[in-house]
């Protein structure tokens, strides 16, 4: 967690990937490889909590930051996960102060917040000591909000000024969607908006990413070159297709040049 706010402070590009599907063995892999943090998502996949136990003890084991994307902004589905000992919250769908302020209430005890106590796996089951848990790593839980709506766009003035939000992250698929171009996010309408978003973000002082599945190098390209702060690129699943693709066409090639045919 250190670490990912530290590099942002250092004006470093913080860079990211996700995690998809229940095997933890990906998010130790992605550790180990040199990735600034993991995104364990649980919007869109089968992950339930306890799999979300699981992937934070790999991400622990390669000291790598694991933010999770709860299914939706209720301090119900928050609690477990912060009691396992995320680094962080991302909260989808976020479009106006009063969700945001809702969504930082949930990582934060009182009087900041709202969160209940009982911390478990977050204080090492009793271990450390839970006074400086409170006072500390309680209270310095990442929150993300994500901007994926026009709504969000229109009021995004009034949730820049909400305290406790880590960065917001632009989601480019949905935010297209509502403006009418689903899946074009480099439509001049969607690109525009996007650089809107990350100037007043900018202006205002805070940090801003991305979650996308492109990982290829134009990608990057375009969002560094927007300036943005960090990036959440790709899944074990994108690179276990890239990588059958890949083992699939040297085969039929080497099977070419040798005059066999793949039956």
């Amino acid at each position: 967690m250190t670490n990912f706010k530290e590099k942002l402070k250092q004006g470093q590009v913080v860079l990211g990937t996700h995690t998809c599907i229940n095997d933890p063995v990906g998010t130790e892999i992605f550790g180990d490889c040199g990735f600034d943090y993991v995104w364990i998502d649980m919007e869109h996949t089968g992950i339930t909590l306890d799999i979300i136990q699981l992937h934070l003890l790999a991400a622990r084991a390669t000291n790598t930051p694991a933010i999770v994307r709860v299914l939706w902004n209720e301090l119900y589905l928050v609690k477990p996960v912060l009691e396992m000992g995320a680094s962080g919250i991302v909260f989808p769908m976020i479009s106006n102060a009063e969700q945001a302020e809702k969504a930082v209430s949930y990582c934060k005890y009182p009087p900041a917040g709202v969160r209940g106590f009982g911390p478990k796996r977050a204080v090492r089951y009793g271990l450390d000591d839970v006074g400086q848990y409170i006072r500390e790593k309680g209270s310095d839980i990442m929150v993300f909000t994500q901007i994926e709506t026009v709504a969000a766009v229109k009021n995004l003035d009034e949730m820049l000024k909400v305290d406790g939000i880590t960065a917001f992250i632009i989601g480019p698929m949905d935010l297209s969607g509502s403006y009418g171009h689903f899946g074009d996010i480099r439509h001049p309408v969607v690109d525009k908006v996007t650089d809107e978003v990350i100037a007043r973000i900018h202006r205002a002082g805070k940090y801003v990413g991305t979650s996308v599945g492109d990982y290829s190098e134009d990608s990057f390209n375009y969002w560094i070159k927007k300036g943005i702060d960090f990036i959440s690129a790709g899944s074990e699943l994108d690179y276990m297709i890239s990588g059958g693709k890949e083992t699939l066409a040297n085969a039929r090639k080497a099977l070419s040049k040798a005059g066999r045919k793949q039956l």
